[in-house]
């Protein structure tokens, strides 16, 4: 079960405020990622879910 989390799970959390990770990117020119499979505007409700606290995160008026 580590494995799937050295191979996944790390690179889907880094690629989150490190764009240029090379893992996370691997994973996304090959499709890996449910956010690279589905619609732009279907990300917010069927991607990858981060934190359950996103909306309380969010810097602004």
């Amino acid at each position: 079960m580590m494995q799937l989390a050295d191979l996944y799970l790390y690179p889907m959390c880094r690629g989150r405020y490190d764009a240029g990770y090379g893992p996370t990117l691997v994973l996304r020119d090959h499709a890996k990622l449910v956010d690279c499979t589905i619609e732009q505007g279907e990300i917010e409700y069927l991607g990858i879910k981060y934190s359950c606290f996103d909306e309380q995160n969010k810097k602004g008026p």
